[in-house]
């Protein structure tokens, strides 16, 4: 169970499922135990897109990843590898996050960011890495599409507001 930011895995200790910030989960929600699946934020899953484990508190992520959880289970052995998405409203500000904003190396605005309405992305050696919004859902629909393909993408075009950005989706 986890409520909040920390996992609650205490009740497991000895029970011999791997614990590291949640339940260490491979890409097919199996726990180091035979038979024994985790999903949600408690997972603590092996992400193959960004190289290196992801734990994701939203319940968008929780549900899908039980979905994928239960396939395996039924004997559809499928990696769970989404790009991460979670959003969140603060009044009047809807910010929107896909992807990983951590190991990026240069961020690329549109938008001005005091106005309440702007996008944010997030690069690795030239590779989008992570597209977050706040109030700027058609920027940040194409940024999620761009991360689920695998579109490439350059700083400048992210960075020209006179390009629409579904336009560079192939």
């Amino acid at each position: 169970m986890c409520i909040r930011d920390r996992p609650n895995t205490q009740w497991l200790e000895g029970s011999g499922i791997e614990i590291e910030n949640g339940i260490v989960v491979d890409e097919y929600c199996r726990t180091s135990l035979p038979d024994v699946f985790a999903a949600g934020d408690v997972a603590n899953w092996w992400s193959q897109r960004y190289g290196r484990r992801l734990r994701i508190e939203h319940f968008d992520h929780a549900g899908n990843q039980a979905v994928a959880a239960a396939k395996v289970m039924l004997g559809q052995d499928k990696p769970y590898d989404p790009v991460p998405y979670f959003w969140s409203d603060h009044y009047d500000i809807s910010l929107q996050v896909a992807g990983t904003t951590r190991d990026h190396d240069e961020v690329i605005f549109r938008g001005a960011v005091a106005s309440g309405s702007w996008s944010a992305f997030y690069l690795a050696s030239g590779e989008l890495r992570a597209a977050l919004s706040a109030n700027r859902f058609k920027d940040f629909s194409a940024g999620r599409r761009m991360l689920r393909a695998g579109t490439p993408v350059t700083a400048d075009q992210l960075a020209d507001e006179s390009i629409e950005l579904k336009t560079l989706l192939a």
